[in-house]
């Protein structure tokens, strides 16, 4: 699946609030950063 479509995929999640979807789509080491929050695993995303 190409960036873009796991993009798109994401945002229908997000839409749909499917939690559950959404992180089945992380990685356990995964590194989130926004401008005032970072989170560093899946279990804190």
């Amino acid at each position: 699946m190409s960036h873009r479509n796991q993009f798109l995929t994401y945002l229908r999640h997000y839409a749909d609030k499917n939690v559950e979807a959404i992180a089945a789509m992380l990685t356990d080491d995964i590194m989130l950063r926004a401008w005032n929050l970072a989170v560093t695993d899946k279990a804190a995303a």
